[in-house]
């Protein structure tokens, strides 16, 4: 099959991850993967973008939504507006975008990770600038495992792949090989498995690299020739790239388990052992996926969790 209709387009974010990737597909009905972030820098660098391509915003039809990072879907509510498109979200993510619900809203799990009192305080008087960057999107409809969503002469096959988030989507075209993989594949770092509440579970959070692994697993067993990613230049050997993330993992886990004593550190001790300057925003992330080891390590009964006033510790086991 001809390669798919795919244009690229970088667009600027105000977070240290740098350009993030709107991809239009030039095929009726007129679509975009991706929106970038509710800023005017990322709306006039659309503009420019389309404009570009001999296109107009107010032709979009359709935006497809990878999941509910700002960068990805912050601009859906302003497009809307010109265009009257269409959004679609994977139904794991449809709530937050609804709610414009923020990544950090976990108060009882970041305590018991040890989170000091004055990092969770400015994270609290930051909280009216992130809801900002995280708008309300109504009227979005739901997309499930295994929808496919049509185009003039070839279709692209939603699939679940928890992990970076917890209801993340890719998009696949099996006759060519192509993924739209949003945040669960970038050619220059490994995505974070974010820390989310988990929704089967009021208070508790979801195993995020324990789906992450399934989720690559998944990846694995797929027919990849071409990775158009939400960060980055496309990856063209995408079977290197997941090969290079289970590495990263092992010795991850390894670095992890390195750190347990006897006596037990919250997840913050650990993370912050492991990045001792980091700001706000990279605390979080820290925080997030040094848990996201530590259920691997505990899967693997290679550390135990153990409840002590207030916060949870972890250690080696015996």
């Amino acid at each position: 099959m001809d390669p798919l209709p795919v244009v690229r387009m970088p667009i600027p974010t105000p977070f240290a991850v740098g350009d993030v990737n709107v991809y239009v597909l030039r095929a009726e009905p007129l679509t975009i993967i991706d929106t970038g972030t509710a800023t005017i820098d990322a709306e006039n660098a659309l503009k420019l973008a389309f404009a570009r391509e001999g296109l107009f915003l107010e032709a979009l039809r359709r935006i497809v939504v990878t999941h509910a990072h700002p960068d990805h879907y912050g601009l859906a509510p302003r497009l809307v507006e010109l265009s009257g498109a269409e959004v679609l979200v994977g139904e794991g993510e449809i709530e937050k975008v609804r709610s414009g619900a923020m990544w950090w809203e976990l108060g009882r799990v970041l305590v018991e990770a040890g989170m000091p009192y004055e990092v969770l305080m400015e994270m609290a008087a930051r909280a009216p600038e992130a809801r900002r960057m995280h708008p309300r999107l109504e009227g979005a409809g739901a997309l499930a495992e295994g929808d496919r969503i049509e185009f003039e002469g070839f279709s692209l096959e939603v699939g679940m792949f928890p992990g970076h988030t917890g209801g993340h989507i890719c998009l696949y075209e099996s006759g060519s090989g192509t993924l739209f993989a949003g945040d669960t594949l970038l050619p220059a770092i490994t995505p974070n498995p974010i820390l989310e509440p988990d929704p089967e579970a009021p208070g508790g959070r979801r195993r995020s690299l324990v789906q992450y692994l399934e989720s690559l697993a998944r990846l694995e067993a797929m027919d990849l020739q071409i990775v158009y990613p939400g960060h980055g230049e496309p990856i063209s050997d995408p079977p290197a790239l997941l090969r290079s993330y289970r590495r990263h993992h092992v010795r991850r886990a390894d670095r992890i388990a390195s750190m347990l004593d006897a006596g037990g550190k919250t997840a913050f001790q650990i993370a912050t052992q492991m990045y001792p300057d980091r700001g706000l925003a990279d605390r979080f992330l820290a925080v997030s996926e040094t848990l996201a080891h530590l259920d691997v390590l505990i899967d693997a009964g290679r550390a135990q969790a153990v409840p002590s006033g207030g916060v949870i510790l972890f250690r080696r086991p015996g």
